[in-house]
């Protein structure tokens, strides 16, 4: 079933298309770009392929879907849930064949050039949902003057939990990020590396030549200090940065500076020598979160602090462990330490224990992932963050919030603790 209703400026026209399921789709063109008006909803690939079906959370999580792609209904109800289209998890978008055939999933710079178009970032969702509390909880103050027509159309998570129905749509990208707009928010985020087993909706656009525009830069909403444009990601593909192990990493730049948007997770200094696993000792160590391996990703490893001070280095080519001085920089730029941690924290509780109040305006996207004394504590209610910068004897700045939390602490820590880091760009 699809939106038969547009309100269009003269900057819009209309046209319609078929998918595999033979499910038609109104379409509208925005500037140059031409956009589904109804998120996807078809359940075979462009050749015909079936796409597996996943229900139970068992299924969701599966190995199987660790590398197939997958879709389901919200509350696997397609009768009720069917027009906000169907959600997929991100291996169907790698397939390369979830879009009709001559349209696409869309990238960065396809988005960029939407927001750009229809007047920035603080705006643009309002101006790209459909009005009213049909399909979105009140409030929602949307105007849908570019007939985008944007749904609550919500997620499945990665462990299988549908949420969000209504207050948030989401959809993904070609690459694993996420764009979403809230009911009560006027403006449209990007967060950044979206676990590829979360099932989002998907928009697709009119494919084209790509633009040859290399300098082109997609400013995200991100409202830090209540001032827009103030988060920039660079266009389709991102940077890729890697360590010794070969573990990759996406950048965000955020202000003036670059930061790695996960946690260090290396077992090697950069000369191949290997990491103790160890930490509560007078030399460079780690251990993974609660002592589990599967929380490599996305919480990161737990280090000491010799580790930083090591001149075979952890850092990934071309970063390093922030300053106090930078840290300082960061939490400036997101209005002060009363009010960075909400800005720092990735949102939700996947990776956090409720309540957890975050926004991550700054998309920084920090995790829970506790520290180690000796024992492990407090695992999805605290980050603690090292810094290069030392304190007084025996001890080493660091950074903390928890998931209750607004703001960070700033004070010093025992060399021998086991901290999560976050590298920063070289400048």
């Amino acid at each position: 079933m699809g939106i038969s209703k547009l309100i269009l400026t003269s900057k819009s026209s209309i046209g319609s298309l078929t998918d595999e399921d033979g499910n038609i789709y109104t379409t509208v063109t925005i500037g140059t770009q031409t956009w589904m008006v109804e998120n996807l909803k078809t359940t075979k690939y462009n050749d015909g392929t079936p796409i597996l079906n996943f229900t139970t959370d068992a299924s969701w999580i599966s190995s199987e879907a660790d590398n197939v792609g997958a879709y389901c209904w919200y509350n696997n109800d397609k009768n009720t849930y069917e027009v906000y289209g169907a959600l997929y998890n991100h291996r169907a978008v790698l397939s390369g064949k979830l879009a009709p055939v001559g349209w696409k999933v869309p990238s960065y710079s396809d988005w960029a050039t939407l927001v750009s178009y229809i007047g920035g970032e603080p705006s643009a969702g309002l101006k790209l949902k459909e009005t009213g509390t049909v399909h979105w909880n009140s409030p929602n103050n949307a105007t849908n003057e570019y007939g985008f027509t944007a749904l609550g159309s919500g997620e499945r998570s990665n462990l299988g939990v549908f949420r969000y129905n209504k207050d948030i749509g989401f959809w993904w990208t070609a690459l694993d990020i996420a764009v979403y707009v809230y009911n009560n928010g006027d403006g449209i985020i990007f967060p950044t590396g979206y676990d590829y087993k979360h099932g989002l909706g998907v928009r697709c656009i009119l494919d084209s030549t790509p633009s040859s525009n290399s300098n082109n830069k997609l400013h995200l909403f991100g409202n830090a200090n209540s001032n827009a444009n103030k988060l920039k990601i660079t266009p389709e593909p991102p940077p890729a940065i890697t360590d010794y192990d070969g573990n990759v990493y996406t950048e965000v730049v955020i202000g003036t500076q670059t930061w790695l948007l996960e946690n260090l997770r290396t077992t090697h200094y950069n000369n191949g020598d290997e990491i103790k696993y160890q930490v509560f000792d007078a030399s460079g160590g780690y251990v993974w979160p609660n002592n589990d391996i599967n929380n490599k990703n996305p919480y990161g490893a737990l280090y000491n602090w010799y580790v930083i001070d090591d001149a075979r280095g952890i850092a990934p080519s071309g970063y390093h462990v922030p300053t106090l001085a930078e840290m300082n920089t960061l939490f400036t730029y997101l209005g002060g330490t009363s009010v960075a941690g909400g800005k720092l924290k990735e949102t939700g509780t996947d990776h956090w224990n409720a309540t957890n109040n975050a926004s991550n305006e700054s998309g920084f996207t920090a995790v829970g992932a506790g520290w180690y004394t000796g024992s492990y504590n407090l695992f999805r209610t605290y980050t603690l963050y090292w810094m290069a910068t030392e304190g007084e004897p025996g001890s080493a700045y660091r950074w903390y919030v928890s998931n209750t939390g607004l703001g960070v602490t700033v004070n010093t820590y025992y060399y021998n603790y086991g901290l999560s880091i976050r590298c920063i760009k070289d400048s």
